[in-house]
């Protein structure tokens, strides 16, 4: 896949004059499935991946790894305008890296779900008891009808077109996967874009 979309770039860097021909937009819509089907690759890969890796828990501050995630997501923060909310987060005892990819995953949705006419709100909060946390994430987007909560973290489960909102169907499956390794579980609200209600974490 990465050979074709190296390829599909070439040809329209040295052959195309014109980037809205149709032959051009033909390349460029072969370049752009190869891609889509390298990032569903790449996710399934991390899905599969999940069932034999030797994951080893230590501590994790969470205020640490969200910093590091709203670092990497600054442009399309600065491009939707979204105010982030996230309040103290303790650390947890967890996969720095898994952890870090629940949290890209819906952070990433919050901001891609989002109204045509609303700047993203998104708020990242924690329940805590003495044993565990419960980390949500809500925000203001479209929303999703309570006849799809059971679907939502299913692989490859869409419920919007391609074309409206890009991606596989595999991030929120993938999430609940990390959550299941650490005894969890995940589900969302009605009316609402998917919050963690019950995503948990030791703390000791």
């Amino acid at each position: 896949m990465n050979t074709i979309r190296h390829f599909a770039d070439l040809l329209l860097a040295e052959h195309f004059e014109d980037p809205m021909s149709e032959k051009a937009q033909l390349v460029s819509r072969m370049g752009r499935a190869a891609k889509n089907m390298e990032a569903l690759v790449a996710g399934l890969l991390d899905y599969a991946r999940l069932d034999t890796a030797d994951i080893s828990f230590d501590f994790v501050s969470l205020d640490e790894t969200m910093a590091e995630v709203l670092d990497n997501l600054d442009k399309t923060i600065a491009e939707s305008g979204a105010k982030i909310h996230v309040n103290a987060l303790p650390a947890v005892r967890g996969s720095e890296s898994l952890l870090q990819q629940v949290l890209m995953n819906l952070v990433s949705n919050a901001l891609k779900f989002r109204k045509d006419d609303t700047k993203p709100e998104i708020r990242i909060t924690v329940d805590e008891s003495p044993t565990f946390i419960a980390l949500s994430v809500s925000d203001n987007g479209i929303g999703i009808s309570s006849e799809h909560t059971g679907k939502i973290f299913e692989l490859f489960t869409r419920l919007n077109a391609r074309s409206d909102c890009p991606g596989s169907g595999i991030g929120l499956a993938l999430c609940r996967r990390i959550a299941d390794l650490r005894g969890g579980s995940q589900s969302c609200h009605p009316n609402s874009r998917p919050v963690v209600s019950c995503l948990w974490f030791r703390l000791a």
